[in-house]
Formats: C-alpha cells, sequence, structure tokens
C-alpha cells in the first residue's frame, strides 16, 4: 500500500516556508536563543538563580502570543505554504479528509480544548473549504505518522484518494514550560541531559497515483512502507529504553530482511534516553546500519517540535528528492513518543 506526498508547506524557527525551513536543515542552521520572558528554574529553589530559557521560536510569530492563537499560527502559515507550493486551488481541496496530529494532552494543554475548537477555527481563519472528514490525533511525536500510515492504507485500498496531514505544536507558553521544565525534561543550566523546546506548523497532502495524474500535478515522495512498535520504558519510568519498540517499528518499515538503510532521518532531540535507544538500535541490527552514510536530525535546528515532528521529518525527505540533495532513493525516517509508542516510514523517489 503506498500513497504520494503532493504537496508539504512548514513554518519552523528556521523559516516561514518548507524550502526555507528544509534548506536551513539541510545546511545545519540552528535559530536558537533566550526566550523572551521564561527564565529556567534554578539547581536550588533558595539559593540558585534563575537564568534565561534556551528556546526556538518559529519566524513571524510575537513570542508572547500565547496558546492556543500560537497553534493556529503555525498551522494557518504552513496551509497557506502548501497551497502556494503545491499550486492548489479550493476545488483541490474539496471534500479532502483532514487529519491532525495535535499536541499530547498534559496538564498545560488540556485546558485549551484543541479537540473541539482548533480545526473549526483553522477553516475559519484561512477560508479552507470543509472537509469531508475530519480525524484529530494526540500522541505527540508519532502523531503525524500514525495519520500518514492510516491515509496510506486507506489511498492503497481505494478508499480515498487525498489526506490533508497536519501536525503543529509548540512547547513556548508559560504553563507548558513551566510543566516541562519542573519535571526536569528542557535543556538548561541545571539540567543538561534535556532538549530545547521548539514550535512547528507542517502541513502534508497525500493522493494516489491516479489524482496526482489527473490534477497534470507530480509527487514529491512516496509512502512506500510503515511499521509501529512498543517501548516498555518509557521517560516517565526513569529507566533506560530497551530498544524493542523501535526495532519493531523498523522490521515493520523495513521488512523482515537485512535490508540496510543507508539515509536515517530521526527526532533524535538531544536526550540521552532518545540517544541511547537508537545506539541500541544500531547495535541490534547492524546489518541494517551497518552503511547508514547520513544521520539528519532536524531538532538540532529547530529543537524538540512535539506533534509536528513527524511533518518536519516527511518534509525534509520531501525536498531532498526533489530538490536533488537526497544521497539514497529511500529514506527511513522515524519518531518516538514519551508513551513509549514508535514509529517508522519508508519513503522513496518518486521516479
Amino acid at each position: 500500500m503506498q500513497a504520494l506526498v503532493s504537496g508539504a508547506g512548514l513554518v519552523t524557527p528556521v523559516g516561514v516556508s518548507m524550502r526555507q525551513s528544509c534548506a536551513a536543515i539541510r545546511a545545519g542552521i540552528s535559530r536558537f536563543g533566550e526566550h523572551a520572558y521564561y527564565w529556567s528554574l534554578p539547581d536550588d529553589p533558595d539559593w540558585g538563580e534563575e537564568e534565561p530559557l534556551i528556546s526556538a521560536s518559529a519566524l513571524g510569530i510575537d513570542p508572547f502570543v500565547d496558546a492556543p492563537e500560537r497553534h493556529l499560527a503555525l498551522a494557518s502559515g504552513a496551509l497557506v505554504d502548501l497551497v502556494a507550493e503545491a499550486g492548489l486551488s479550493r476545488a483541490d481541496l474539496h471534500g479532502v479528509t483532514l487529519l491532525a496530529s495535535l499536541p499530547v494532552v498534559d496538564a498545560a494543554t488540556a485546558g485549551l480544548e484543541l479537540d473541539e475548537r482548533f480545526v473549526a477555527a483553522l477553516l475559519e481563519r484561512t477560508g479552507l473549504p470543509r472537509p469531508g472528514r475530519v480525524e484529530v490525533c494526540r500522541r505527540g511525536h508519532t502523531g503525524v505518522f500514525e495519520l500518514v500510515a492510516r491515509a496510506t492504507e486507506a489511498i492503497g485500498q481505494a478508499k480515498l484518494d487525498a489526506a490533508l496531514i497536519l501536525g503543529v505544536d509548540s512547547y513556548l507558553f508559560e504553563k507548558r514550560l513551566e510543566l516541562w521544565d519542573r519535571d526536569w525534561r528542557l535543556r538548561s543550566q541545571r539540567n543538561v541531559d534535556g532538549f530545547v523546546p521548539g514550535e512547528a506548523g507542517t502541513a502534508l497532502l497525500l493522493e494516489s497515483d491516479v489524482r496526482v495524474q489527473a490534477r497534470g500535478a507530480t509527487g514529491l515522495c512516496r509512502v512506500s512502507a510503515f511499521g509501529f512498535g512498543q517501548e516498555p520504558n518509557t521517560p516517565a519510568t526513569r529507566k533506560a529504553s530497551l530498544g524493542e519498540g523501535i526495532v519493531q517499528a523498523f522490521d515493520g518499515a523495513l521488512g523482515a530482511g537485512a535490508r540496510p538503510a543507508p539515509w536515517v532521518i530521526c527526532d533524535l532531540n538531544g536526550e540521552s534516553y532518545r540517544a541511547f535507544e537508537w545506539g541500541l538500535a544500531q547495535a541490534r541490527q547492524s546489518e541494517r546500519f551497518g552503511e547508514t552514510r547520513s544521520l539528519l536530525h532536524p531538532a538540532e535546528c529547530v529543537g524538540d517540535v512535539g506533534a509536528a515532528t513527524g511533518g518536519v521529518l516527511l518534509a525534509c525527505a520531501a525536498a531532498a528528492f526533489e530538490r536533488g540533495w537526497a544521497i539514497a532513493d529511500e529514506a527511513l525516517l522515524w519518531t518516538a513518543s514519551d508513551d513509549g509508542l514508535r514509529a517508522a516510514l519508508r519513503v522513496s523517489r518518486t521516479d
């Protein structure tokens, strides 16, 4: 079961479009800086001194804009970029299934009521034609890949001919920064084993070959296979990953044989938990990763972007195939959610 990625849009800390963002990520350009108002918690609440948090905020969005307005600005910017880059008309999007990967539910995002309000507000803001069906996923980093897998299966079974997939997330509002800082997850002077909080909006259009040809368009890349797995040791358990879930995901995306993966795009985010897991996977499947020539992890440029991660990874692969800087005809993409779910996609050139 396969589907074409025929368009992509991005808003990230290093670009207001897919072309800008992916070119900057390819070049290793980052945009980390002191957050406008949030200061990291000190080591000692009584004697320690707070210091400005290092973060990665999206270009063109006021750092004082709060959620859910930040999410709407990110998503609408990505949609505008998708429509412009893919040359889409309202007719092309009329009745298309809309699948949205939104921030995982935590103490900071639960009160935003994103499930009920986000899509309606986005449609009103952008003038996007009303979709035929709407689904929302709140699984975090693996969210976009889960939705891509659903859409790919439906397209392969001729139950669907197109799907618009959104991924949007932001750590950059006060309640959420406080929450994740208290949990020792954000990188700071007191916690070097953390991630740089970022934000991004992503929009992907998946279509069948028949629909793409009928529009006179071309695909950016092809989703060839996908796999999922469950890791029993999560960050919440305070135990190192066993590498079980990620290996299961790789088996699904690459098949049961020793198919090599010379090019990997992933969401390593600076936390040792994630790096250790990737090291285990390489050791356990050396026949697959012994010849890996390139490992791209966009978080080193845009920070951790949560539920938008899969969209950023897929857009990077699509841009590489389209612009001619892909180092292989296939790429393995993988993501890891804090609840233990692991997801992998195998994507390839369209020609």
